[in-house]
């Protein structure tokens, strides 16, 4: 039989065993607040998740159709800044001092602009090549002279047919103003030329002689083609180029180029407006074109020569 002290001691050991676990549980309505709490921030950090991939994809979308317009412009810059160098700068006289040869007697100035809405362009422009001619020339008196250049020519820019000469067979000294056929087989570095125009009547001593060329521009089925008249076929240069448009100011010439993202958005308005094209004065902008992201890219060049 148990003493009174026994049982105390027995008494009080249980309730010390017991107390802990007690204490150490969670009952049910704070195990209800730490999900609700920890799905609140679940929620947030998912939130500001799809905001930054919304974003990222949104940004890269619109980056990617920029940098299309850029390419563009970068392909057609080179050519404008060289349109018309050493030749003359009125239409008839162009025209005329290519004695009507192929593949420039289509042109009657060095930049002609084409197509119903603008669209297409064709450049008559001069590839530089870094020969120079060793002695001054005076046309007046040898429009028809035989030159020699200070090194060899790459005989794969010089091209001689005297029944239907190219573009191949077209030279231009910049200081003369006025393009030369080259009307025989020539032994590099001596070249034998004829020329159609007066144009300053001379070329001068360490001149540089430059190439002929012409390039046709414009956008067909969403790509940027250009066709370089000494070859057969345009070759597609840019993909997602929706429309260009070009646009003679003044001697100031405008290219403005709508380009695209990588994805279609079903979110868009297609019947939204494009900063950058004014569809009261620009071609109107297709609704198909207009479920990507959009980007407009302009470049004005001055036509210097």
């Amino acid at each position: 039989m148990l003493t009174k002290r026994q049982s105390n001691r027995t008494s009080s050991s249980y309730k010390k065993s017991e107390s802990p676990t007690g204490k150490c549980g969670f009952t049910l309505v704070e195990l209800l607040i730490v999900i609700v709490v920890g799905l609140i921030i679940t929620a947030g950090v998912v939130s500001i998740l799809w905001v930054y991939i919304f974003d990222f994809e949104q940004t890269d979308d619109i980056t990617a159709a920029r940098q299309r317009g850029e390419m563009v412009l970068s392909i057609l810059e080179g050519p404008i800044l060289h349109a018309g160098l050493g030749m003359p700068n009125e239409s008839p006289d162009f025209a005329d001092s290519f004695n009507n040869f192929t593949g420039v007697s289509a042109m009657d100035e060095p930049i002609r602009i084409t197509g119903t809405d603008h669209d297409e362009i064709y450049i008559c422009f001069s590839m530089p090549s870094s020969n120079v001619i060793i002695d001054s020339v005076d046309l007046a008196s040898d429009p028809s002279p035989d030159i020699t250049m200070n090194s060899s020519i790459d005989g794969n820019n010089i091209e001689y047919d005297s029944t239907n000469p190219d573009l191949k067979a077209w030279v231009v000294f910049p200081t003369a103003n006025v393009p030369f056929h080259v009307y025989s087989n020539f032994t590099s570095p001596n070249l034998s030329l004829e020329s159609f125009g007066n144009g300053s009547g001379i070329i001068a001593q360490y001149d540089e002689l430059h190439y002929v060329r012409a390039i046709h521009a414009y956008v067909s089925n969403g790509q940027f083609y250009t066709h370089d008249l000494t070859i057969s076929s345009a070759q597609p240069r840019v993909d997602g180029v929706e429309q260009i448009y070009f646009q003679n100011n003044d001697g100031v010439l405008s290219v403005y180029v709508l380009t695209r993202g990588n994805k279609i958005d079903v979110g868009l308005e297609t019947d939204r407006s494009i900063p950058g094209w004014d569809e009261s004065v620009l071609p109107t902008i297709d609704a198909n074109s207009k479920k990507y992201r959009l980007s407009v890219t302009k470049g004005s060049w001055r036509i210097r020569n």
